[in-house]
């Protein structure tokens, strides 16, 4: 009779309490509400002609779909050196994934991408890994450091070898039969040589040969602007255009791709088009270019040497939608870092990289509801979230702006030490080994970024103390409990005071510029 009551007066406070909070806010409580929409976003995923070179790639597909997204999301850099097999994997690895544009469960899944730098300029970046192929060049060096022979083979075979996997994995099969052939023959002559440098001399205009026939190879077989819309029609069944923009379940998608944008990004490509959208005031809209909008997530303060990767000119757009969520990508910067959001006139979020070969391996999974957008970052490697989720209120039809960057600087707390955080240090002939604690995250999204290393004599004591360097842990960009291991700075031991008495201070330094309790040294002399 007691349990009956129990379970009554449960049903009984369960309906009070759907009455007083709504039917959303009690699916919400336990669990059962579902997404209006749900989708992935990566970037700079640089699929490879190399063996495995689309394994994070597909992975993290895979991962997508056990989530049901509606879409996947690329900001560009599809591809590594802008090769047709690599375009050709790229494809593969979706439609292994997604057969049919369809999930596991059989519901539809849209692709959504727009290039990137590599994916329309790629190939050049793929000719310096060549330059040592002739032997002009390597031998030059060898003989200008005066190598010994063994030395000189050493260097011409890893240039060769290097060169080697070039060909074989960046061009289709067959195609790199005959330039492969003619690098093997060049290699048992130089071995047969023996130790005759000068008859090694005599075979580098075989080399240059090789070297340019490479090249020709590659260009040929080099997604050209004219190619890549023949292949974006067989991949995706719809005609290639530098500006995109389509609706997934009731929400627009626009994209650029990278042929527009460039290394500056024009304003007179963009802003017509966004002119001929007439996009909505009144729900989400989400934006994706390659390249961060200047000064927005990360603060635009990655640089490339031809200048800022956005020279202003989206922003001058964007700032005129503020429901607009921008994803871009090009940095590599991890998403861990709590300046990958920024918001102000409009919304901007960095998506980090999937690279092969990339120790951090990061992407976002993006649920749109009726009252708010969440978006969680994923680490691949381990397949959970990095770090609390970022959830942006929709209020009034609008998208709030909660991520502010001043204001999360201002309300936000430096990293600190535990209260018995020490120091250990050790001296071995010229370098000085320090090993520092791992500090704790501040509150507010206060998160540890680096460390500032420095020291301080008696005169300075500690007001002006000397800066030595920065440090980071290893895995920094990943969640708090794979940088908790203690890190080892290895430094020059001249690079602090002779025959003056100092102490070493370790200062930890938020995501903000926060500055956190320093811990110091015992006094060091040497």
């Amino acid at each position: 009779m007691i349990m009956k009551n129990t379970i009554v007066l449960a049903v009984t406070a369960l309906f009070s309490l759907t009455l007083a909070i709504g039917c959303r806010s009690l699916t919400s409580l336990i669990g059962i509400e579902k997404p209006q929409l749900r989708f992935g976003v990566l970037s700079d995923i640089h699929v490879q002609g190399f063996p495995n070179g689309d394994k994070n790639f597909r992975e993290a597909l895979q991962w997508y779909d056990k989530q049901k997204v509606d879409a996947v999301a690329i900001t560009g850099d599809l591809t590594d050196y802008c090769m047709l097999v690599e375009f050709d994997r790229l494809i593969g690895t979706w439609n292994d994934v997604f057969k049919d544009n369809k999930r596991s469960d059989g519901e539809p899944v849209v692709p959504f991408m727009v290039t990137g730098n590599h994916d329309e300029e790629g190939v050049h970046y793929l000719f310096q890994h060549l330059y040592a192929i002739q032997s002009k060049r390597t031998l030059a060096a060898v003989n200008g450091k005066r190598f010994k022979y063994p030395q000189a083979v050493e260097i011409i075979s890893n240039s060769f070898a290097k060169a080697r996997d070039v060909v074989q994995y960046n061009l289709h099969p067959e195609q790199g039969k005959d330039i492969l052939q003619d690098m093997d023959n060049y290699m048992d002559r130089v071995y047969q040589a023996g130790t005759n440098l000068a008859l090694i001399h005599s075979f580098a205009h075989e080399s240059q040969d090789i070297y340019t026939n490479t090249m020709k190879r590659l260009l040929a077989n080099a997604m050209t602007w004219e190619g890549i819309s023949n292949w974006w029609q067989n991949a995706f069944n719809e005609p290639y255009q530098t500006h995109r923009r389509i609706k997934i379940k009731g929400y627009d998608f626009v994209g650029i791709h990278w042929q527009v944008i460039g290394w500056r990004g024009e304003v007179e490509n963009i802003k017509p088009f966004f002119e001929t959208l007439d996009l909505p005031n009144d729900k989400p809209v989400f934006y994706f270019q390659h390249y961060h909008p200047s000064n927005t997530c990360h603060l635009g303060q990655i640089k490339s040497p031809k200048g800022s990767f956005d020279n202003g000119s989206s922003v001058a757009v964007l700032k005129n939608h503020p429901n607009l969520i921008a994803f871009s990508g090009h940095s590599h910067a991890s998403i861990a870092d709590e300046r990958a959001i920024w918001q102000d006139t409009f919304t901007s979020v960095g998506c980090g990289t999937i690279r092969p070969g990339k120790e951090i391996i990061q992407g976002l999974l993006v649920s749109v509801y009726s009252d708010r957008i969440e978006i969680e970052r994923i680490d691949f490697i381990s397949k959970e979230p990095i770090a609390p989720k970022w959830t942006i209120p929709i209020k009034d039809n609008r998208v709030m702006k909660p991520f502010n960057h001043q204001l999360r600087e201002e309300n936000s707390s430096a990293p600190y030490f535990d209260k018995d955080a020490e120091l250990e240090y050790a001296i071995e002939k010229y370098r000085l080994n320090l090993q520092i604690p791992a500090p704790q995250n501040g509150k507010n999204g206060g998160r540890f970024n680096h460390f500032e290393i420095a020291y301080e004599t008696q005169t300075t004591n500690g007001a002006a103390a000397t800066v030595v360097t920065k440090a980071y842990p290893k895995n920094i960009g990943r969640a708090r409990k794979y940088w908790e291991d203690p890190t080892t700075v290895s430094l020059p031991i001249n690079r602090f005071p002779l025959n003056t008495p100092f102490k070493i201070t370790v200062t930890p330094i938020s995501d903000w510029g926060k500055k956190g309790k320093q811990i110091r040294t015992e006094e060091i002399k040497y």
